[in-house]
């Protein structure tokens, strides 16, 4: 068996697992919803499967992920925990890849966006898992969007006016803890449609949103901030990006399926070949630090830099030369690494 022929997507075997994995979590009693891409679950969970659970329960959550897992042939390849805790499984028999998104909170910068226990209390049943309440999630689609970047996409407009005219209380409810008076302006700019109007609030918004919480919730508040920054500091000790080393005489030309097949349990893929100067190779070894905090593969083509890129990781020279061989020795390596943390 090899981890060769990786690939997400549609997959029987995955959708097996998925299923097995909604029947755990709900015999033990946990509270969890698929927060959104979940019109062709169990079938096809695409990218990735951004579920909600509570915070006393996600260590619960992902240890029933990880022994249902087992039982049907995959293994933990990689885990990196951001604002979820990411769960990369791969099935050695087919390298289909699921990756599982774990979220105990829906916030922006340690603010809180809306209430994880309030959403999971609104849920709705849908075949054999849970989703959001559909203002949940239509204020989601848009506060996500909006706080993070100052738009709103443009796939989740109408979605996000219809529900919020058919239901303006409930939504004005959803949103008045985060911005008291204003939540009934919001509603009525997004029920309208009046996107540039709704983004140009986006600075107000943000400051009412942590003004707020700062003076109603300073306990909570400072607490989650403290919780960002253990995670962090975590994640600088051991980052969760892989650096390799791959032979010069592997194939340049299958440099990009290497990159694609990475990029099945990595936040990206970047190939560095060999500088000409001192300068450009520490400028490559600090920027592949930064890759590897985000969780990215740092592929060394024909190289390898000289010293440690952190206090606990050196790049691991691949030695073998066929693509195949080279996703293999990849995944056993991230595999292995995982399980020692």
């Amino acid at each position: 068996m090899s981890f060769g022929q990786v690939h997400k997507g549609e997959s029987e075997q995955g959708a097996k697992l998925l299923e097995a994995i909604f029947e755990a979590w709900r015999a033990e009693g946990l509270e969890f919803l698929v927060l959104r891409n979940y019109d062709k679950l169990p079938l096809d969970a695409g990218n990735d499967l951004d579920v909600l659970v509570e915070l006393k329960s996600r260590a619960k959550a992902e240890a029933l992920v990880l022994a249902t897992a087992e039982t049907f042939g995959y293994t933990l390849v990689n885990r990196a925990e951001f604002s979820p805790v990411s769960l990369y499984l791969c099935s050695k028999e087919t390298g289909h890849v699921l990756q599982i998104d774990l979220f105990a909170s829906l916030a922006w910068r340690g603010f809180m966006m809306l209430g994880a226990d309030a959403v999971l209390g609104r849920r709705q049943a849908r075949k054999t898992f849970f989703v959001p309440h559909p203002v949940d999630e239509a204020a989601l689609n848009l506060l996500t969007r909006l706080l993070y970047t100052g738009r709103v996409k443009a796939a989740y407009r109408d979605g996000i006016a219809s529900i919020f005219s058919a239901n303006e209380a409930l939504a004005q409810q959803v949103l008045r803890p985060l911005f008291g008076t204003a939540a009934e302006r919001v509603v009525e700019l997004a029920a309208a449609q009046d996107w540039r109007a709704l983004e140009g609030q986006t600075t107000y918004l943000r400051y009412k949103l942590a003004s707020r919480q700062l003076t109603l919730s300073p306990v909570k508040t400072l607490s989650s901030f403290v919780s960002d920054i253990k995670r962090l500091s975590a994640r600088l000790r051991h980052p969760p990006g892989l650096a390799i080393a791959v032979d010069e005489q592997f194939n340049r030309a299958a440099l990009g399926e290497l990159e694609r097949r990475l990029a099945a349990i990595f936040d990206g893929v970047e190939i560095a070949e060999e500088p000409k100067t001192w300068l450009a190779a520490r400028r490559i070894f600090i920027a592949s630090y930064l890759a590897l905090f985000r969780n990215r593969a740092q592929v060394y083509y024909g190289w390898i830099p000289k010293g440690r890129l952190t206090p606990n990781m050196n790049v691991i020279d691949i030695k073998a030369v066929q693509l195949d061989a080279v996703i293999d020795s990849c995944f056993k390596v991230s595999e292995t690494r995982v399980s020692q943390r």
